[in-house]
Formats: C-alpha cells, sequence, structure tokens
C-alpha cells in the first residue's frame, strides 16, 4: 500500500537523509496522489542536498510549477521563480512565467520590470521586441507616455527610419503636451524614409512651436516645396508660401515662388491680396 511504502521510506530517510531510491518513491508517490505539500518538501531535501547551481535552478523550476499548477499559490510561484534568477539571471523559462503571471494579475510596474530584464539579456532583435512591449505598456498601462516615447525614441537610435517605431510613436501628435517633441524626433525619420505625408504633418507640427521667424520662414519654404514638388498640393503650398512672406516680405525667393504658383492655381486675385499685405508690413 501506498501508505505503507509511505512510512517506509521515510524510515529510510532518517537513517540515510538524501537517499535517491527513497526521495524518487516518495516524490512519485505524493505526485500521483496530489500531496503537493509532501512532494514539495521532497523536492526541499532534493534542494538542500544539491551540489551545483544547475541542479538546483533546475529543482527550484519544478517547484515554482508546483506551486503555481498545483497549490495554485501564484505569491509562492513567483517567489520561487525569482529564485532561479538569483542563480541565472537569463533563465528564460522563469522570465517568461513571471511575465505571464505579472499580466495575469494586472501587475504593471512588475512587468515593466521583468521585461527590461529580458531586454538585458536578449539578443538585438529580441530586444526591440520587447522595447515595443514595454513602450506600449508604459502608455498604455502605466500612463507614462514620455517614458514610451523614450523607449520608441532608442528605437530609431539604433535603426533610423525604423518603421514600426514611427507608427507605434506617431498617436503622440494627438497630444498637445507632447506632440512638438514627436514631430522633432519623427521628422529627420520621415525624411529618410521620403514618407511626405507625414512628413509635411511633422513639419506643420514643428512651425507651430518655432519661435524665431527666421526658422519659421526657413520651415515655410521646406514645407511648400514637399506641398507643391512631392503631395502635388499646389494651393496648399501657395497658402505655406504666403505665410512665409507675410513673416520675411523682403526675401526675394518667396516672391519669385509664389508668382507661378498663382498663375497654376489660378489664384492671382489672392496672390495680390498677400503681395499687399507683405507690402504693407514692410
Amino acid at each position: 500500500r501506498p501508505e505503507d511504502a509511505v512510512v517506509n521510506y521515510q524510515r529510510v530517510l532518517e537513517l540515510k537523509p538524501g537517499d535517491d531510491e527513497a526521495l524518487a518513491t516518495l516524490e512519485r508517490i505524493y505526485a500521483g496522489s496530489g500531496q503537493f505539500d509532501k512532494l514539495l518538501e521532497v523536492f526541499q531535501t532534493r534542494l538542500d542536498l544539491a551540489e551545483d547551481d544547475e541542479t538546483r535552478r533546475d529543482l527550484l523550476k519544478e517547484m515554482a510549477r508546483i506551486h503555481e499548477e498545483g497549490l495554485e499559490d501564484l505569491a509562492a510561484a513567483s517567489q520561487t521563480y525569482r529564485a532561479v534568477l538569483e542563480i541565472q539571471p537569463d533563465d528564460y523559462l522563469a522570465l517568461s512565467a513571471l511575465e505571464r503571471m505579472a499580466i495575469d494579475g494586472e501587475r504593471w510596474s512588475e512587468l515593466a520590470e521583468i521585461l527590461e530584464s529580458r531586454r538585458r539579456f536578449a539578443d538585438d532583435e529580441e530586444a526591440i521586441e520587447v522595447t515595443f512591449q514595454l513602450a506600449e505598456l508604459l502608455s498604455e498601462k502605466l500612463y507614462q507616455p514620455s517614458a514610451a516615447i523614450d523607449e520608441l525614441s532608442g528605437v530609431l537610435a539604433t535603426i533610423p527610419g525604423h518603421e514600426r517605431a514611427l507608427n507605434a510613436v506617431e498617436p503622440f501628435l494627438d497630444d498637445p503636451e507632447l506632440r512638438g517633441q514627436v514631430a522633432l524626433l519623427m521628422e529627420p525619420h520621415l525624411q529618410q524614409n521620403e514618407d511626405y505625408p507625414r512628413l509635411a504633418r511633422a513639419l506643420t507640427i514643428i512651425l507651430a512651436d518655432k519661435a524665431e521667424e527666421h526658422e519659421k520662414v526657413a520651415l515655410f519654404k521646406r514645407l511648400a516645396e514637399i506641398q507643391v514638388e512631392q503631395l502635388q498640393e499646389q494651393e496648399a503650398g501657395l497658402a505655406t508660401l504666403g505665410q512665409a512672406l507675410r513673416l520675411a516680405p523682403d526675401d526675394r525667393e518667396l516672391w519669385d515662388r509664389l508668382d507661378p504658383l498663382a498663375e497654376f492655381t489660378d489664384k492671382n486675385d489672392e496672390l495680390a491680396h498677400t503681395f499687399d499685405e507683405a507690402y504693407r508690413s514692410e
């Protein structure tokens, strides 16, 4: 009977602690009968007798599994998986288990810590993937948009023009407090990618934050060139150059660029009004 076998093998362990046959038999009996507390005692005995870190790590992972699946003690499981990481900080199974339990328990700060640990030991490709997870977590769950932007900025610094990073950071253009920072971040990468529609939007946002007139004029010229040459939006380009002319009425380049645009768009009357405004401001 199993009960008799348990008594007999416990006596064996009293006489010979660490006896492999006795421990193996007790482990099999306790696992089969669902006596998980007793099963953990067997593993603890093995752990106390273990002579190398690899064995200790394997035993701890099995104990964590028993805590989680057998006893449904997630706190104990988490603590045991962290003991695994004290032995081997990059243990994939332990990190993955801790990540899963943090998500299930909606412990977002803990999840951020785990993701940062994963990233430290990941190769370049996985590190970028983890960074996207972390950025989404910071934005959606921890309500730290600036920190999320910093994470995505790191991806763009590593891989200029990274399309997924640009797509991830773009929604922050709708945040009045962050849009200027994000537009400046995106602008060179959009230029590199020749993504002119989004580049035009970024330049428009940057213009709104510029105080110096000479900087505004240069940006207006650049924006107008994109609108006319790349986006085929001649009327928008005409309006943009008109804004520049109001700031720099003595800029002959602007006058020269406005004439053919007004002719092309049949906006000569509007151009005359713009010239009049510029002339009066001189």
